[in-house]
């Protein structure tokens, strides 16, 4: 059974669609999203992303962040 707790209209024509299991992990009221990007096998940046509601968008406030390579993380994750 499929219980919908948000939905958001997009503009990706026939793409699949996504479907998550909601875990609520709000703090103070604000949702939060943490993506990860690689370049080959190699970890290159993340970005974070903020919501006031469970939908965490692609035109939600954005804050990338640069791992230089000499860095404590870039460091760990090699």
């Amino acid at each position: 059974m499929f219980l919908q707790a948000a939905a958001q209209d997009g503009t990706y024509g026939a793409y699949p669609r996504i479907y998550q299991e909601f875990a609520d992990h709000r703090i103070d009221g604000v949702t939060a999203s943490i993506g990860a990007w690689t370049i080959g096998d190699r970890f290159a940046g993340l970005t974070m992303r903020e919501s006031p509601d469970p939908i965490v968008r692609h035109t939600s406030p954005i804050v990338p962040h640069i791992v230089r390579k000499d860095s404590f993380l870039s460091r760990t994750l090699k």
